[in-house]
Order: C-alpha cells, then structure tokens, then sequence
C-alpha cells in the first residue's frame, strides 16, 4: 500500500495546518484493512480474543453449576423440614389423648378463663 506524508509548509517549519498526501503506489487490495496492525499484533488480539472466550465460557459453566447445586440444596433442605413437620395434633381432642408433649396453662391468663366458663 502507498505510505502517506505530511506536506509542510513555510520551509519546514512546523505548520499549523498539516496536509497528508497519499504517495502513488499499488492500489489497496481485498486485506488491505489488516496493514495498520503488523502481523505480530494481529496474532497477539486473535490469541486474546481466544483466551477471554475460554475463561468467559468456563467461568459462566463455574456459575452454573453454582447455581444448579444452590437450588438442588434449597430443595432438598425445604422437602426434608416439610416431611419433619408432621403435626400429631390436629385438635384439641388429639392433644387430650396423647402424653408425649406437655400443655398446660399459666395462672389467671386469658386460657383459664376461657376453658373455666
């Protein structure tokens, strides 16, 4: 591709307007947009590219097992204490009969009262 120069003016000193000029040369070809990079630094952006694609896919695989064990635990610990929540008493008649839990009332509370009357 042809190299372009900057045109200066009033013998060389440094002007406030500079004009760049493509010099005549060989016409651009179909990968002429590769030329600003070299092909060091062409290799070097393909082989970024290529590692951030693969932390990026094994960090979001890392995360999703997270996830997915995070709800297998919740699940599991939610079905284990509904299964523990079985209530022997279901009424009063029920807590009459049985002897394993203990009830009672406290002295001159509102329960007294309503059982005395």
């Amino acid at each position: 591709m042809g190299r372009c120069h900057l045109a200066k003016a009033r013998g060389g000193r440094l002007p406030a307007v500079a004009i760049a000029m493509r010099e005549e040369g060989r016409r651009p070809g179909y990968f002429s947009f590769l030329d600003p990079f070299s092909p060091g630094v062409w290799l070097f952006m393909l082989l970024a590219y290529l590692a951030v694609s693969c932390v990026l896919f094994l960090v979001a695989r890392w995360a999703f097992t997270l996830i997915i064990i995070s709800s297998y635990t919740a699940n599991l610990a939610a079905f284990l204490t509904v299964q523990r929540m079985e209530a022997p008493v279901k009424s009063v008649d029920d807590l009459a009969d049985q002897t394993a839990i203990e009830y009672g009332s406290m002295h001159g509370g509102s329960t007294v009262t309503f059982f005395q009357v």
